[in-house]
């Protein structure tokens, strides 16, 4: 977590605050787009005006696995075909610096 120590004070009233988005982050348009001539349709939001942030369970909902040393954190995750509509397999991986309390 990036922050203050009162984690709380950070997240509110802005839940998105230091979170990973995925697998798009902003908004489609009426929750579809074509990719090589095929339709996909996602989760949507707002009245089904939207996608937003990646679907209901975005990169921001979902369990990442990590691998933590001494310098940084290195966090993977997979998205499955047809997770949240989205075609194809994707990995992804974060590698964020780190500081060790005390060190």
């Amino acid at each position: 977590m990036c922050g203050d120590e009162d984690h709380g004070q950070a997240v509110w009233p802005h839940p998105y605050f230091g979170a990973t988005i995925g697998r798009v982050a902003n908004r489609i348009a009426g929750g579809r787009f074509t990719l090589d001539g095929r339709e996909y349709h996602l989760a949507s939001h707002e009245q089904g005006r939207t996608h937003l942030h990646g679907g209901n369970t975005g990169f921001d909902k979902v369990l990442w696995s990590a691998e933590i040393s001494r310098n940084r954190v290195v966090f993977s995750y997979q998205s499955p075909h047809g997770e949240e509509g989205y075609p194809g397999t994707l990995a992804v991986t974060a590698i964020l610096p780190s500081r060790i309390r005390g060190s």
